[in-house]
């Protein structure tokens, strides 16, 4: 979506004209993965995207990047209650938050992200580990960390959590989010 709304500024997800479109996935049993783009700008468009998850309501949403935790949410009551708010979506039951580039979302720090494990904390405090999803955004975030670097400090970072919630958000959520088989995906085992 923040692409979309960098060419055509004022798109909207809730405008009728895309009914079609979400009609179609949700007719599909599909999953729509949504980078809804950063806090404050157009594509942050919270509000449509719990109209289109309520209306479809079996149609899968997962949005990507943990809705962009950044520096700003420490610093500015606005952005923290806009991630919130937005975060607030877990609570419908289709929709879902993968945790792909957070380390790319904070000021460059080193291995293994501190600031990233201090959002992700947030984002589980505030929504629980139900609704949240593993991800790295490779090769992306290679620019980063390697693979093994970003699932051990992804790891880390979680565990606080019990092994099963550990469980849940490495590969349990996934398959529930992308109506998954067990065969369909090699767990990562905390």
């Amino acid at each position: 979506m923040s692409g979309l709304c960098g060419i055509h500024p004022d798109a909207r997800l809730d405008d009728p004209q895309l009914d079609w479109l979400w009609t179609e996935i949700s007719d599909e049993k599909s999953t729509l993965t949504l980078d809804l783009g950063a806090i404050g700008a157009r594509s942050y468009q919270t509000t449509a995207t719990r109209k289109i998850a309520e209306t479809w309501d079996q149609l899968h949403l997962v949005i990507a990047h943990l809705a962009q935790p950044r520096p700003a949410v420490d610093s500015s009551n606005m952005a923290r209650q806009a991630w919130y708010e937005q975060l607030d979506l877990s609570k419908l039951p289709n929709v879902w938050f993968d945790t792909a580039a957070l380390p790319a979302y904070v000021a460059p720090e080193p291995y293994p992200f501190p600031t990233a494990g201090r959002y992700l904390k947030m984002a589980i405090d505030h929504m629980g580990p139900q609704k949240m999803l593993f991800g790295t955004d490779t090769p992306g975030l290679l620019m980063h960390a390697n693979y093994p670097q970003l699932l051990q400090s992804f790891q880390e970072h979680i565990g606080f959590l019990s092994l099963e919630d550990q469980r849940q958000i490495l590969s349990q959520n996934v398959k529930k989010a992308y109506r998954m088989s067990d065969q369909m995906l090699a767990p990562a085992e905390p």
